[in-house]
């Protein structure tokens, strides 16, 4: 009765990909270990308008945080953002200098 019970489960779909799971969760798990290892204790660079590399860093900050310097570590361009003329623009966003 319960050889009879176990193959009328296997027909049904969602009982097929629910026996899957378990493999598919240590796998996850495994890459999930990968990932945070690869990032260690440092957070990744943001990616760099200039070259694509993820190594676009705050590099400086002056007038009391109004403008912020951002460097890639890959291709060393530069970009300046300065939050202090923003303010009223119809833009809404922060203003920005590409710098070679």
């Amino acid at each position: 009765m319960l050889e009879d019970i176990l193959k009328a489960l296997d027909r049904i779909p969602a009982w097929k990909r629910l026996q899957e799971a378990p493999a598919e969760i240590d796998d996850l798990k495994r890459r999930i270990t990968e990932l945070e290892a690869k990032l260690g204790n440092k957070w990744p660079g943001d990616v760099c308008p200039f070259c694509g590399a993820r190594a676009f860093r705050l590099d400086r900050v002056d007038m009391h945080g109004q403008r912020e310097i951002w460097k890639c570590g890959d291709c060393n361009k530069a970009r300046e953002i300065r939050h202090d003329l923003m303010k009223g623009s119809k833009a809404g966003g922060p203003s920005t200098w590409g710098r070679r």
